[in-house]
């Protein structure tokens, strides 16, 4: 089940929300900004939607510093908004945000597009996990390295620093990389 946590002051909005997105996702409904940083430090959510007008703060700078928190800076955080501005949205994308949502929002609509972005977000965890080219895979989760031949598979010892080295160059194939990019 995925982990949603809605940063909302709105009754109105939390029923939305858990009505929209039914019994596959749980829904954890917080009002304060104090309460964000417990929450994201206590447990891990698949996704944050955050209202840009919060009582004792605005969602703008709730999205800044969660960028500056490394555990959490990939959760994708989606904007809820009463203000549809076009500055208000390129503000809260240009943040990091995945989208920006508009209140009052059709609760299909709404839905469709929580789910197209952790669909998305998926996919991409699942090509960054296995990285292949030529005879060579490897595999982040597992911090391996395999050469394949027709008949054969060898896997290749390599130590974390030699992993990490040959995985970023892996990444990065066919561009100019300094010594500094590959050794923090």
């Amino acid at each position: 089940m995925k982990e949603i946590l809605l940063v909302d002051d709105s009754e109105e909005t939390g029923l939305i929300v858990r009505s929209a997105l039914g019994n596959s996702y749980r829904v954890t409904r917080i009002f304060h900004e104090k309460d964000v940083f417990q929450h994201v430090s206590n447990q891990i959510y698949d996704l944050i939607l955050l209202d840009v007008h919060l009582p004792e703060t605005d969602g703008y700078q709730i999205c800044s510093r969660l960028q500056m928190i490394e555990k959490v800076r990939d959760i994708p955080v989606i904007f809820l908004s009463s203000k549809g501005a076009v500055g208000d949205k390129v503000l809260g994308l240009s943040l990091g945000a995945e989208d920006f949502i508009v209140k009052p929002f059709a609760p299909l609509e709404f839905r469709a597009r929580i789910e197209m972005r952790l669909n998305k977000i998926a996919q991409q965890k699942i090509s960054d996990e296995i990285l292949q080219k030529g005879s060579l895979k490897m595999s982040l989760s597992s911090r391996k390295a395999f050469l394949y031949t027709t008949k054969t598979e060898t896997e290749i010892c390599l130590t974390p620093n030699e992993f990490n080295i040959l995985y970023y160059l892996l990444k990065h194939d066919g561009q100019v990389i300094s010594r500094n990019q590959l050794l923090p």
